[in-house]
């Protein structure tokens, strides 16, 4: 009894451990073509955990990061303003452009997550909502045995 659950937590910590190593490949995997911009203050509370908790773990997956635009992550110093202020562009040159923004901090999972769902570039918008039929009202006077709402 002790062996054989003993062998299923076992079973489940390395299915685990194979998951999180997984995810971690992915996010190397899928790292965007372009760059985010991470506006930040030596003062900023966030930002320095930021700094602390999330960009080693980017590194570890493959990230670039620095303060120049070489890299996938770029580190600006700001002196106002909402920070910390993270900033997503495409493009290149006098076509680049700002496509997405988030203010505040963010876990490495927020963070990749955020990051990988708006660097999508040549993905169609996405299509506007279906119209919703339209819904015939029900007179407040109606007379069940005769009338239908299925005309």
């Amino acid at each position: 009894m002790l062996n054989s659950r003993f062998i299923m937590i076992l079973a489940w910590m390395l299915a685990l451990l194979a998951d999180v190593t997984a995810a971690s490949s992915v996010i190397a995997f899928e790292r965007p073509v372009g760059r985010v911009v991470m506006s930040t203050a030596a003062w900023c509370g966030p930002c320095q955990d930021f700094k602390r908790d999330v960009i080693p773990e980017l590194i570890k997956a493959g990230w670039k990061v620095g303060t120049t635009g070489g890299n996938h992550l770029q580190l600006v110093t700001v002196d106002k303003g909402p920070i910390p202020r993270f900033s997503i562009y495409h493009g290149e040159g006098e076509s680049e452009r700002e496509v997405a923004r988030h203010v505040g901090y963010m876990t490495f999972e927020e963070f990749t997550s955020w990051a990988i769902r708006n660097f999508e570039p040549d993905e169609p918008p996405p299509a506007p909502p279906a119209r919703e039929p339209e819904v015939k009202s029900v007179p407040s006077q109606w007379n069940y045995q005769t009338e239908s709402l299925l005309q």
